[in-house]
């Protein structure tokens, strides 16, 4: 496999819940980045994604090559009735409800700054829901 570090990123997508077509690369990259989590893997997710019912935003940094060098899973959810909870139980894009953690996965900052601007993105096209950003790091 290339050094993902080596090549410039091409671009940034972002694939719904619908499109499996990243699935098995996405995968791959989870599986080899030390902070990767069973939380990350496209199983994992498609589960979440089909209990809730809502929107899943898998958002993907590709190299020149199209190799993945960073990824961000964020799923859209309601909250609880009447804004219980507070800030934690509000409408929100979350990474990811009911985990410890699942936040994005980088190359190098670089990538992660373009996961984050994405992220933001997305939740100024859904400004009803707050962005909830769980990390290690």
């Amino acid at each position: 496999m290339n050094n993902p570090l080596n090549n410039r990123i091409n671009k940034t997508i972002t694939y719904l819940s619908k499109d499996k077509s990243i699935d098995k690369q996405w995968d791959a990259f989870v599986e080899q980045h030390p902070e990767g989590t069973l939380f990350h893997l496209t199983d994992y997710l498609s589960s979440l994604q089909s209990e809730s019912n809502e929107e899943l935003y898998k958002i993907t940094c590709v190299d020149d090559s199209n190799n993945i060098v960073g990824i961000f899973p964020l799923l859209s959810t309601k909250g609880f009735p009447f804004r219980i909870g507070g800030l934690v139980g509000s409408s929100r894009l979350s990474s990811l409800p009911r985990t410890p953690t699942a936040g994005p996965l980088a190359a190098s900052s670089e990538i992660m700054m373009n996961l984050l601007e994405e992220s933001i993105k997305i939740q100024n096209q859904n400004p009803t829901k707050t962005l909830q950003i769980k990390s290690f790091s």
